[in-house]
């Protein structure tokens, strides 16, 4: 049987299924001096994504994510990295950091 091409409206909705979605990610830690966003996503480099602190103390930032599961955590003043305090705690045996993941649906 032969294989046909997906029609237009088909492939565009392959390709709005697989599109990035914007994703806040949040940490309270008023007392810290800079919070960067490490994750698979950006190969956990704490210079990648800093996150931006708000007057209350809670730091924030906008990733845009593809669909799927997203293993991340915060690295707090350079030195502590931390799992979200808000999800359950993912154990890495691999590397044994602990972390958080977030799932991306579709929309």
């Amino acid at each position: 049987v032969p294989v046909l091409p997906a029609s237009g409206g088909e492939a565009a909705l392959a390709r709005a299924a697989d599109a990035p979605r914007p994703v806040t990610f949040v940490l309270s830690r008023p007392s810290a001096r800079a919070v960067a966003l490490v994750g698979a996503f950006n190969r956990w480099d704490p210079a990648a994504t800093p996150m931006r602190r708000l007057a209350d103390g809670t730091w924030t930032a906008d990733v845009a994510l593809p669909p799927g599961r997203h293993a991340y955590g915060f690295v707090v003043d350079g030195a502590q990295w931390i799992a979200d305090p808000r999800l359950p705690v993912e154990r890495d045996a691999d590397f044994g950091r602990d972390h958080s993941m977030i799932v991306v649906g579709l929309p």
